[in-house]
């Protein structure tokens, strides 16, 4: 009987990590969006990369949390060892492109962040910058105080 409780502890124990582990991804707030940061991976089935190179794909969501509808600028960069910075392409939603366009409160968007990366170069931060401005309407503009959001790679690996 003692055996059987300690297994159904051990269980519990497992669920409890396992079950925290899916909510705390790595997530940074940005004015009235928030930014969570899923998962990355080599991405092998993007045209090919120049010789020498390959992709790195990190995924995520980005969230309307505030009151109005957003509109602004996204990019984003790849920092690595041998302190180099690599462009990050970014893909909203179904479309590549880096405008987020009338997000509504509530609303969440898909974002793929992919860079092309130096072979024997290991990536560590990805960089993620907004717009000055995240209002869809020129009466309300919404300035922005923190711009940008960076996200350990490790982190988003769960290291």
């Amino acid at each position: 009987m003692a055996i059987l409780r300690r297994v159904a502890s051990l269980v519990a124990l497992f669920l409890s990590v396992v079950a925290t582990a899916e909510t705390t991804k790595p997530k940074a707030q940005i004015g009235e969006l928030l930014i969570t940061a899923e998962s990355v991976e080599e991405a092998p089935n993007l045209a090919a990369p120049k010789p020498g190179f390959h992709f790195v794909r990190v995924t995520g969501t980005i969230t309307n949390v505030g009151k109005h509808a957003l509109c602004t600028f996204v990019s984003a960069t790849l920092e690595t060892t041998f302190n180099l910075q690599s462009y990050a392409e970014v893909r909203l939603g179904d479309r590549v492109g880096s405008y987020i366009n009338q997000l509504l409160p509530g609303e969440r968007l898909r974002a793929e962040f992919v860079s092309e990366v130096k072979d024997r170069v290991e990536p560590l931060t990805l960089v993620v910058t907004l717009g000055r401005k995240q209002g869809c309407s020129r009466s309300e503009p919404l300035p922005v105080a923190k711009r940008e959001a960076r996200f350990s790679i490790a982190s988003i690996q769960g290291k």
